[in-house]
């Protein structure tokens, strides 16, 4: 859309696919009055995804009434194409995102958006802003909070070595990431087509090239769990092991070939990530009902030992990765029964 005032320091993108009974909740939270719109600091790119249902038309009678709100559509391509796309086609000069069956917290975003604004002017912009995560159980209406105050200085901007220990568990995800838009498109080229779990890569990769980090210690948007139909479910995960295990590899890959200069700090946590990446994959092969799932699952072990030794090293004692070695269903099962606990404790943390 075009404009006559400065570019928007902030591209909010909704990926969207086949979500026209929630996709005008989540664009109603971005255009809030009183939320970041107004601030003229924000753009909101909505991508649809090749929907077939009415998802497009409704975002774009959406976008009709709201400057501020462009909406694409392209052919059905999965979420990393999506987002590739819209990395492209931002104006702004940092990049979130928000799925379409998401809520974006307005006033968190205004002030993310202000705070970019103000350090990009007085010279110190970051490349990274990181910011907590929240969770709407649909189930129970429960609002859980994920904070990262203990191990991020809150606030200013600080380095990889400013960052204190990062439980195993506690990671950043898609939605509480503001990257620097070129930074992405140097990192993120392009994400696999017909995909899933591409956000792995997303939220991964492009942090080994992040020197100055920035901490806001409130959630940017509310994650839904629980929805009917979402592609999280255990059930969709294990339908499509096949894609798990394909991005856990490209994660591997990627951990072991580390950008000139990369923080120590910054190689540990991808690493870290990766070993949980190879921890899940080795879990939901166990739980697939496919036929070859043993032969897959010291297939992949093989991989890393045989590509990797390093991260093979790394990763060896762990004990889904030493279960993944014991033959035939007793194996599986307790694969299968330590993943559901990983899970567990996730979910909980």
């Amino acid at each position: 859309m075009p404009s006559n005032g400065p570019s928007p320091i902030l591209t909010v993108a909704v990926d969207v696919y086949g979500l026209e009974d929630v996709v005008e909740r989540c664009l109603r939270s971005l255009a809030d009055p009183d939320g970041p719109l107004p601030t003229g600091d924000v753009e909101v790119l909505v991508v649809d995804d090749g929907s077939r249902d009415r998802s497009a038309e409704i975002a774009e009678a959406f976008a009709a009434l709201r400057p501020g709100i462009r909406v694409i559509r392209k052919e059905n391509g999965g979420q990393g194409s999506a987002l590739a796309l819209a990395i492209r086609e931002a104006r702004g000069a940092y990049f979130t995102v928000v799925d379409g069956d998401d809520e974006a917290v307005p006033d968190s975003l205004r002030r993310a958006a202000g705070r970019l604004r103000w350090l990009s002017d007085a010279g110190g912009p970051p490349d990274v802003m990181i910011s907590d995560r929240a969770y709407l159980d649909e189930g129970t209406g429960r609002i859980r909070i994920q904070r990262f105050g203990d191990s991020l200085p809150a606030n200013r901007n600080f380095g990889w070595e400013d960052v204190r220990h990062l439980r195993p568990l506690q990671r950043f995800s898609l939605n509480s990431l503001v990257f620097r838009r070129d930074l992405l498109a140097e990192a993120c080229p392009d994400l696999p087509e017909r995909t899933h779990f591409t956000d792995v890569l997303y939220t991964s990769v492009p942090l080994l090239r992040t020197r100055i980090l920035h901490y806001l210690p409130e959630p940017l948007s509310l994650y839904h769990k629980g929805r009917h139909g979402q592609a999280t479910s255990m059930a969709s995960t294990i339908e499509h092991v096949e894609d798990h295990v394909r991005i856990t590899r490209l994660l591997g890959a990627a951990s072991d070939a580390l950008p000139p200069g990369t923080p120590p700090a910054a190689a540990r946590y991808v690493r870290g990530f990766f070993v949980l990446m190879l921890a899940a994959s080795l879990g939901l092969l166990a739980m697939s009902r496919r036929p070859d799932r043993d032969r897959q699952r010291h297939g992949l072990v093989r991989w890393l030992k045989r590509n990797h030794p390093r991260l093979h090293r790394e990763a060896a004692f762990r004990p889904l990765v030493l279960g993944a070695r014991i033959p035939g269903p007793a194996g599986g099962f307790l694969i299968g029964i330590a993943y559901r606990v990983k899970l567990a404790l996730h979910l909980l943390d």
